[in-house]
């Protein structure tokens, strides 16, 4: 026993000191990282050589041997290698930085001896191989590397080293070569599929020049004619064509898949959501026609159909539909697909589309009321369910100017949902109504606790109310004029009277509150776009821009103004011209994320 307890008190006593010297190395490590990138060379070199006495670390020794350099102490450089390379033995990846002081010390021919040692010394097994071409990248040595994995390939007849090579090819920026052995692992096995993609969406990300998507599409394109049966090939298409944006290309190839595969539409059905949520309207309604062509005995079918009305619904809401035809025929359809699936929960956001659309262009509110009234008999209701039917009734009220009606339902739907996102919706709603009204000191005390709610988009409401509160106030005029014919205005609007609300918002800019009158000229600019009178809208924005450049909110009215050329007025230059002054004018503006973005959209996919 007595000897047992021996063993057990070295053993632990042993462990003690081995945790205490590595802990105390990296303290010492770290105090000589610090004099290092300090530039105080020569107290790195002291730390550093009194680490290596104890541990001969590669890491640790690369630094002190550069910590000699810098001093340009050569002679004792090269003492200092001639020493620990006899005390490490054959160690590959050493003998790389020992070539890389060599380089630093202009000593080419003894650098390169350094390096053909460390790759002849590795040819032995696969991780000796990467560890010396990691060693080379490391030392930004990369043609090195390069001949490392061609060398090791030779030697090596069961190893490959394509993917090394791969990666090795990114950090050269040669991404021709890089693509071409992704493809060719691609041809060998779709396996390699999720691997290849990730590679590439890092490597994407990371190009500075935006070449790589082109690229690797003019590769596949030439896959394609050379395996016209591998759809492998064409799923990489379509991944790149997401990756560009360009949902119309990935949708002629997802079509295709489709059809050569007997898909039945559910790639189709991927695809078109994917491209409604990048807003390409256009390309989302074509497949979802494909998939509501297999018939309703497609397991796909009621899924399109559903998500075919979302996408008009969406057009006309973000104003790409505007003219009272097309506005009619969609309702039309809705009203068609509620007769067609009827009252039931799984189509409930359907329903409330159609009745949001219905009661904003239809003459009346009966159908959208009628709507309301059976929707809220739909059996397996949640609360949130019931707050959102609640939410459009409360909608209607303020169309109708019963805006104490509306203000009891948002009341309501705030006290049955606490510390939800629907209850903060209808708080901020609650206080909409009460700008409306006028009654400025009221909202101001509510919007705080709503602008600190978890829901982002609610949050972000508030905050620009609350901005529009603070700034729109004056202290020398007790009659609140100007924000009082500004909150009229936005009321207006809210009830759409397109009418009214343009005359409104001309009242607040000629009271010559400077703030206000970027807010009214935004709004204006808005409502014009929402009638598609473009050139109008420009004209607003142009304005703010013009007169109120000094005023914090007039970077919205830029980025509105690029955004109108880029997609309606179809002057791309101009678009770029306005956005790159953004960036300028406005540098710590939260617009200019976005409008390096759509830049560099423009600039790939230019408005012809």
């Amino acid at each position: 026993m007595c000897l047992l307890k021996k063993i057990v008190r070295f053993s632990l006593l042993t462990i003690i000191l081995l945790s205490f010297n590595k802990v105390y190395g990296q303290q010492e490590f770290r105090l000589a990282l610090e004099y290092y990138n300090n530039r105080e060379f020569d107290k790195a070199e002291s730390v550093l050589e009194t680490l290596l006495e104890k541990n001969t670390n590669s890491t640790y020794l690369r630094y002190y041997l550069n910590s000699l350099v810098e001093q340009k102490k050569f002679d004792e450089t090269e003492k200092a290698i001639k020493y620990y390379s006899r005390k490490v033995g054959n160690n590959p990846s050493i003998k790389v930085d020992i070539g890389q002081i060599y380089k630093l010390m202009g000593k080419a021919k003894e650098s390169e001896k350094y390096y053909r040692e460390a790759i002849s010394s590795s040819l032995n097994n696969r991780n000796s191989v990467v560890s010396v071409a990691s060693s080379f990248i490391n030392n930004r040595e990369f043609e090195w590397a390069e001949r490392t994995y061609f060398e090791a390939s030779k030697k090596l007849k069961n190893e490959t080293f394509e993917q090394e090579l791969a990666m090795l090819y990114y950090y050269m920026r040669r991404y021709g070569e890089m693509v071409d052995i992704y493809l060719e692992l691609l041809a060998r096995s779709d396996g390699f599929l999720q691997m290849v993609q990730n590679r590439l969406n890092s490597a994407i990300y990371t190009d500075t020049d935006k070449s790589l998507t082109d690229i690797v599409e003019q590769k596949l394109l030439l896959k394609i004619q050379q395996y016209p049966n591998h759809d492998v090939f064409n799923e990489m298409l379509i991944w790149i064509y997401i990756q560009q944006n360009n949902y119309s290309g990935a949708y002629i190839q997802a079509r295709a898949l489709d059809l050569r595969n007997r898909e039945n539409g559910s790639r189709l059905i991927t695809l078109a959501k994917q491209a409604t949520e990048a807003k390409d309207y256009e390309t989302a309604v074509k497949a979802y026609n494909d998939v509501l062509a297999y018939g309703e005995f497609s397991p796909f079918y009621e899924d399109a159909y559903r998500e075919k009305l979302y996408v008009l619904y969406a057009r006309i809401k973000t104003g790409l539909d505007t003219d009272i035809e097309t506005i009619n025929n969609t309702i039309e359809l809705y009203r068609n697909a509620i007769a067609k699936f009827g009252y039931q929960r799984d189509f409930l956001p359907t329903i409330l589309n159609f009745i949001e659309l219905s009661s904003l262009y239809s003459d009346t509110y009966t159908e959208a009321l009628q709507t309301i009234e059976k929707a809220e008999n739909i059996r397996g209701l949640t609360n949130i369910d019931i707050a959102n039917i609640e939410i459009l009734k409360a909608d209607i009220m303020l169309y109708q100017n019963k805006i104490w009606d509306a203000t009891l339902i948002y009341a309501k739907i705030e006290r049955d949902n606490k510390d939800n996102p629907i209850g903060y919706e209808a708080k901020f709603r609650k206080v909409k109504m009460a700008f409306y009204l006028h009654d400025f000191e009221w909202a101001k005390s509510q919007i705080d606790v709503i602008k600190a709610s978890t829901t982002k988009l609610t949050s972000n409401d508030a905050i620009e109310m609350s901005i529009v509160l603070y700034e729109g106030w004056s202290e020398t005029d007790s009659t609140q004029q100007p924000l009082k014919l500004f909150a009229t205005a936005l009321l207006k609007h809210a009830q759409h009277d397109v009418q009214n609300a343009l005359i409104l918002v001309d009242s607040v800019v000629a009271t010559g509150h400077s703030f206000l009158s970027v807010e009214a000229l935004n709004l204006k600019g808005k409502i014009l776009q929402e009638n598609a009178r473009y050139a109008e809208a420009a004209e607003a924005y142009e304005r703010a821009v013009t007169f109120y450049s000094y005023e914090t909110n007039s970077d919205f009215s830029l980025f509105q103004l690029g955004k109108l050329y880029s997609e309606h007025l179809n002057d791309s230059n101009k678009a770029i011209e306005l956005f790159t002054r953004l960036l300028h004018d406005y540098k710590s503006s939260i617009f200019c994320i976005e409008a390096r973005h759509l830049i560099h959209n423009i600039r790939h996919n230019p408005v012809q």
